[in-house]
């Protein structure tokens, strides 16, 4: 279990623990053992009242705090991967339309890596760790050398060049790369908290997932009379893979109010090359609820009616102690989120969002520190990582005692949302990516 600072709230402590993780698509194991092991072991411990359903690579634990099921029930869901790097097997290249380097090519003595998620494409000169599931993991021990785009001018494969020490596996598969932040050869990824704001070499998602670890532990302690489902996706970088099975498993009741965790940036690219524009969101500001995204415009209202309700009693609470308000309310357009798998497939959806500085780690059109490797730590602000736990609690009290969720009642199953082409494209091949992924990079253990 996380060992927490003094006074640090739980939130911040499990993601102190996650950051020094590595993660990305088809390889979350190290995040996925810590959260399995914090439930069971943890303040919210399994009694009887919390179960544990392993979906294929995803976690879905239920609280069941209402057995008369007679409420909808809520769900949190955050994602365990980010942007990182599978490390290829020689013999792979030519799958990847790469031919093997031959003699006096420096590449040879590289090792070839595909890029799993989205990230700039100026990330030559940065500096890797390398996890090895069969030797443990290594601190500075590789650096990127060239950057082979791929569809849209996206970076697709990377050769790497890693130091003459570092000895991988002789069967890579399953070595992955994540960025290092390191100031020094053979340290740790930092992790701190400088005036208020975290800064982490990975904060999309684990942040999310640490507030809904959080979040839960309170629901449970509390004993709330509602049923709450906190879920953990796999392969969300790649399109929202995990989100896609956990939404057709069933697992969850189609009346369910699914709320995606998830960090949001808050730029984005301006019409001008390597300019950004504001999202219309701020850190420091307030946890957010984001009413739709670029893929799905307009989440579902009475997702949203009911986490403003939560949040305007949020609000409400700190401005009885004289503190600003908790929550911001926009349309975060920046990309999109697990929000919209489950809209696709029939959830009443909507989204908590953490404002986030860095995606990915991008430094482009942002002022950063001087850092010549083209790459650095995310960023959100403590803040907003403690009211995206308290709007999540908030929430779930508010299913059995909240006047606006009578309101809705009548129309609690009679809610109808129309498909845009763009997301029935999503909800016809979103299945199809599982399978064929799943294939590729290797098949999801039930």
């Amino acid at each position: 279990m996380p060992h927490s600072q003094v006074d640090e709230p739980l939130e911040v402590t499990l993601l102190r623990e996650f950051s020094q993780q590595g993660t990305t698509s088809f390889h979350e194991t190290r995040v996925r053992e810590i959260i399995k092991t914090w439930v069971q072991e943890g303040p919210s411990g399994t009694g009887e009242s919390v179960e544990l359903s392993e979906l294929k690579g995803n976690l879905v634990f239920t609280y069941t705090g209402r057995p008369s099921n007679d409420l909808p029930a809520v769900a949190f869901a955050a994602h365990m991967d980010h942007p990182g790097f599978l490390v290829l097997e020689p013999s792979r290249y030519a799958e990847f339309g790469v031919e093997t380097p031959q003699s006096g090519d420096p590449r040879k003595e590289y090792v070839l890596a595909k890029v799993m998620g989205g990230m700039s494409k100026d990330i030559v000169g940065a500096r890797l760790d390398f996890y090895d599931k069969g030797k443990g993991y290594f601190t500075d021990c590789g650096t990127i050398r060239e950057v082979v785009l791929g569809k849209n001018e996206r970076p697709d494969l990377v050769w790497i060049e890693k130091r003459l020490t570092t000895r991988l596996s002789t069967d890579r598969n399953g070595v992955i790369a994540n960025f290092n932040f390191s100031p020094f050869p053979k340290s740790p990824n930092p992790f701190e908290i400088v005036d208020g704001v975290i800064k982490a070499p990975i904060l999309d998602d684990l942040a999310g997932c640490a507030a809904i670890m959080a979040a839960f532990s309170k629901i449970v302690e509390a004993h709330l009379e509602v049923n709450v489902y906190a879920v953990f996706h796999w392969g969300e970088e790649l399109g929202f893979l995990g989100a896609h099975q956990v939404a057709m498993s069933g697992i969850l009741p189609k009346d369910t109010f699914v709320y995606s965790v998830d960090t949001s940036s808050h730029v984005k690219p301006g019409k001008d090359p390597g300019s950004v524009v504001s999202t219309g969101i701020e850190l420091g500001k307030g946890a957010v609820i984001r009413s739709g995204d670029r893929i799905s415009p307009n989440y579902s209202w009475q997702a949203l009616q009911l986490l403003r309700s939560a949040g305007e009693n949020l609000d409400g609470l700190r401005q009885m102690h004289g503190r600003s308000e908790a929550t911001q309310d926009a349309y975060a357009n920046a990309g999109s989120c697990e929000a919209t798998a489950y809209l696709i497939h029939g959830y009443r959806a909507a989204a908590i969002a953490l404002p986030l500085r860095y995606w990915h780690n991008n430094v482009v059109g942002e002022p950063t520190e001087a850092d010549p490797r083209g790459a650095c730590r995310e960023e959100i602000a403590v803040s907003d990582l403690q009211d995206a736990r308290s709007l999540m609690y908030q929430t779930a009290v508010a299913i059995p005692g909240s006047n606006r969720l009578r309101e809705l009642e009548p129309a609690w199953r009679r809610e109808t949302y129309n498909l845009s082409p763009l997301q029935q494209e999503l909800k016809t091949e979103g299945p199809r990516d599982v399978l064929r992924l799943s294939a590729q990079f290797g098949v999801r253990e039930s």
